[in-house]
């Protein structure tokens, strides 16, 4: 779905219902802002603080004046669905377990050259 028809301020039609989450960071890695729009409400917070600002777009195209306490009903909403939003978007963590035994692969002679090629292995 492209985000062309939001971006040039038209109407949000095919949009309606739909929660676009952003994020931002000025750590590489790391996120350090959590966004999430839906309708004509944006959610805005920083990753270490519990406070969240909420805009109406619409009517606050600025985002000057904070709704979250008026309208706690809409920001527990987007909390809620940007809460579940990052849990989806964790990857399990994968356990490795280190051996002292070496494992033996067989490989055909054409991976083998490659490797050799890009040093993982030598002669």
């Amino acid at each position: 779905m492209s985000l062309a028809p939001l971006l040039k301020g038209r109407d949000i039609g095919a949009y309606e219902g739909t929660t676009i989450f952003s994020y931002h960071g000025r750590v590489p890695g790391r996120r350090t802002a959590a966004i999430a729009v839906k309708d004509y409400w944006r959610l805005f917070g920083l990753m270490m603080s519990s406070r969240k600002e909420l805009f109406n777009i619409a009517r606050d195209p600025g985002e000057t004046k904070d709704l979250s306490g008026e309208n706690e009903g809409k920001r527990k909403e987007l909390q809620a669905s940007l809460r579940e939003h990052e849990r989806r978007q964790r990857k399990p963590r994968q356990s490795i377990q280190h051996s002292s035994a070496a494992t033996v692969v067989a490989i055909d002679r054409q991976k083998e050259e490659l490797l050799k090629a890009l040093t993982y292995i030598n002669d």
